[in-house]
């Protein structure tokens, strides 16, 4: 549904990632299955662009 909306120009791209990483399918098939470690490492680089540094 979210991507639909995407497609017709409704959400902003920032609303649209938003909607991602809250949604029950990112929740169940990503974040349940990964560590904390490997999660932030992941949002970081994808969602942010870049690497993570330090703590």
């Amino acid at each position: 549904m979210l991507e639909m909306q995407f497609r017709n120009g409704d959400p902003t791209a920032r609303d649209f990632v938003r909607g991602l990483l809250l949604s029950c399918e990112f929740r169940d098939g990503f974040y349940r299955c990964n560590s904390n470690y490997r999660v932030k490492e992941q949002l970081v680089g994808c969602v942010l662009g870049r690497e993570v540094h330090g703590d």
